[in-house]
């Protein structure tokens, strides 16, 4: 009767609990989400449901986050890293361990965008060293765009702050002007020249 029914649902709830974990494991994770909040609404025993939703809220997400963040998808970790921190407020430890996660991969998308721009001195201290050095493996500067953007990829290291507005280059010199994207007022005009031949 009552007993054996009660007994059934704690069945299909564990059954749900470990496909949910095992599709975690396939890195299927709105199927498992799906399974733990089905398994939720089934429980009615404490203990049970404080696990239900720990897995759920908190390591679910930790996984999913490792998972985009492995796999390059920094943007995706970085959402899935914010709602996770957003719904595990009441459990500081666990919000430690997300922030944790959260600071790798911000910084692996290369700092957080409120970083501030390299001031003028690092620019051109960066740019000559980068252009010296070119000169002496190609006995020349870049000589028109393509070169450049071989040297100075775009959206890469200081094009995270600068566009390249305007470009001159060959044998024996160059100049360079970048323009700061957050301020436009801030123009930077470099240059630099070989007297070797």
């Amino acid at each position: 009767g009552l007993m054996s029914g009660f007994a059934q649902a704690a069945d299909s709830i564990r059954s749900q609990m470990n496909q949910a974990r095992s599709l975690v494991g396939k890195h299927q994770f709105e199927q498992s989400r799906k399974l733990y909040q089905s398994a939720m609404k089934q429980s009615s025993d404490k203990k049970q449901k404080a696990m239900l939703e720990r897995e759920m809220d908190y390591v679910l997400p930790y996984y999913e986050a490792e998972y985009y963040f492995g796999a390059g998808a920094l943007e995706k970790a970085q959402k899935v890293i914010v709602s996770a921190i957003q719904r595990n407020k009441s459990h500081p430890e666990r919000v430690k361990k997300l922030k944790q996660l959260g600071v790798r991969i911000l910084a692996a998308r290369g700092g957080d965008s409120k970083k501030k721009a390299p001031d003028e001195k690092t620019v051109a201290r960066e740019i000559g060293g980068m252009f010296r050095s070119y000169h002496r493996s190609h006995r020349s500067y870049p000589v028109d765009y393509n070169a450049l953007n071989q040297l100075l990829p775009p959206e890469k290291g200081l094009l995270r702050w600068y566009d390249v507005i305007a470009y001159k280059g060959g044998r024996r010199f160059y100049s360079i002007r970048l323009r700061n994207r957050a301020k436009h007022e801030q123009v930077l005009d470099l240059s630099g020249g070989s007297l070797l031949r």
